[in-house]
């Protein structure tokens, strides 16, 4: 019998099944990661319409002799973000994001 009459095996049915899992996941990951680039192209928006709403918040502080820093105004943000209700995990990584966001808003405004 000749190498190519062998009658398939088990393996290659399973093989198959594998590759195809393989390429559902595959194009399952290339989906999400389109859909998280949208997501950035609308946080970016939205992060820069913050940014000019903070050169204009900057303007009046400065015309007022503010400090920067409102201590207050940040904890509030926190506090109302923190009451939210997500998964812990993403709550915690949300209110570091704000962290450091607060933290460039303050070096972008002085």
């Amino acid at each position: 019998m000749k190498k190519s009459d062998t009658p398939p095996t088990n393996d290659m049915p399973s093989a198959h099944m594998e590759n195809n899992s393989d390429s559902l996941a595959c194009s399952k990951l290339g989906a999400l990661r389109t859909e998280i680039d949208k997501a950035d192209t609308r946080i970016w928006s939205l992060l820069e319409r913050r940014f000019a709403l903070l050169k204009e918040i900057a303007k009046i502080k400065r015309d007022l002799n503010m400090p920067i820093l409102d201590e207050k105004r940040e904890k509030d943000v926190l506090a109302k973000i923190g009451a939210m209700d997500y998964d812990p995990e993403v709550s915690t990584a949300i209110v570091t994001l704000y962290k450091l966001l607060f933290e460039l808003s303050r070096k972008y405004q002085g």
